[in-house]
C-alpha cells in the first residue's frame, strides 16, 4: 500500500539531485547530442556513397524475354451435403436397427 509513496519519494529526490547537477548535466546531454549528429551525419555520408554507385550505369545484359505460363483455372466444388433431420422416429429406428441385427 506504500508503494505510490515510495515512488514518489524516488522521483522528487531523483529531481533534487538532477536540479543541483544541472551544469554537469547539461555538459553530458549536449555531447551526446553531438556524438549523435557525427554518428547520423556518417550514415548520411556512406547511404549516400552506396546510392550513387547504384545510379551509376551498368552495362546492360541481353535479357531474354520469358514467355507467361498458361494460367489454367480449375474449379472445385463440394458434394452437397446429405442431412436429414432427424426426429424421434428416426432416431428410434437407427436405434433399433442393430439390436435387430444381433438377433
Amino acid at each position: 500500500m506504500a508503494l505510490p509513496f515510495i515512488a514518489g519519494l524516488v522521483v522528487g529526490s531523483a529531481a533534487v539531485v538532477a536540479y543541483n547537477n544541472r551544469n554537469k548535466l547539461k555538459e553530458v546531454v549536449s555531447d551526446g547530442i553531438e556524438k549523435g549528429k557525427d554518428v547520423v551525419s556518417d550514415i548520411k555520408e556512406y547511404a549516400e556513397e552506396k546510392v550513387s554507385k547504384k545510379e551509376e550505369p551498368k552495362e546492360e545484359k541481353a535479357v531474354k524475354e520469358k514467355e507467361e505460363p498458361k494460367k489454367t483455372t480449375t474449379t472445385k466444388t463440394r458434394k452437397p451435403r446429405t442431412t436429414t433431420k432427424k426426429t424421434a422416429s428416426t432416431t428410434a429406428k437407427t436405434a433399433k436397427k442393430p439390436e435387430e441385427k444381433d438377433s
